[in-house]
């Protein structure tokens, strides 16, 4: 769909990037940001809940964690 319909302007792009890269967004860093997805623009009137919870973020599971020992 999204190359059907030209995907995201680049200025959306960029104005993602300049926010994260602002200090509005200290608080987002190692998180998963979806340009799309996600309401990232009220982001910063959440940082407290998000700087101290899971959200955004992706986790790793290796083997061990389910029991697995290879």
């Amino acid at each position: 769909k999204q190359k059907e319909e030209g995907g995201v302007p680049p200025e959306k792009v960029a104005e993602l990037a300049v926010y994260l890269a602002s200090s509005e967004s200290d608080g987002l860093s190692g998180r998963l940001v979806s340009l799309l997805w996600d309401n990232w623009r009220d982001s910063k009137k959440h940082l407290e809940d998000i700087k101290n919870s899971d959200i955004y973020t992706m986790r790793r599971i290796v083997p061990e964690d389910r029991g697995f020992e290879w």
